[in-house]
């Protein structure tokens, strides 16, 4: 789904109050807009925070605090309204018309979701010899597995 700017003002619109910053003697805020799109470009990019951090003369913790930021506004300002359970069929005709719908667009017979995986690198987590074992990937890196399925209109289920 593309991000057309009707549906970046309407996030804004939603997000902005939440991650406005007044200026100060010493400098001028970045905008509410600014943060929302170095968030988005962080998710859509997969650039590392240092990258961003060149990319908008901004220093690279100041991109941390930007994106955790952000991120938490969007989940506290989307999370009732799309949460994933509503996607997930309760009846069977529900399920029926997944199935039929996967079919149409995609032409996947007898399938009713898409599920693919990343991993999220992350530092070893305290714990010895048993985390490292947990942690550690086959592609010789510490990481977090993430999981999603998604339904034919791109909705996570």
């Amino acid at each position: 789904m593309r991000m057309t700017p009707e549906r970046f003002e309407h996030l804004l619109s939603l997000v902005g109050p939440r991650i406005t910053k007044t200026n100060t003697r010493m400098r001028e805020a970045i905008s509410a807009a600014e943060r929302l799109i170095l968030t988005l470009r962080y998710l859509a990019s997969g650039d590392d925070q240092q990258s961003l951090s060149f990319s908008y003369r901004i220093r690279r913790t100041t991109v941390s605090h930007i994106i955790k930021e952000t991120l938490y506004a969007i989940w506290l300002a989307l999370k009732d309204k799309y949460t994933v359970s509503t996607h997930m069929p309760q009846t069977e005709e529900e399920f029926k018309q997944k199935i039929l719908d996967m079919e149409e667009f995609f032409k996947f017979p007898c399938c009713w979701t898409a599920i693919d995986g990343c991993h999220i690198p992350m530092k070893c987590p305290p714990g010895g010899l048993q985390a490292c074992k947990e942690y550690h990937n086959f592609k010789n890196f510490y990481s977090i597995v993430l999981m999603a399925m998604v339904d034919s209109h791109y909705r996570f289920v």
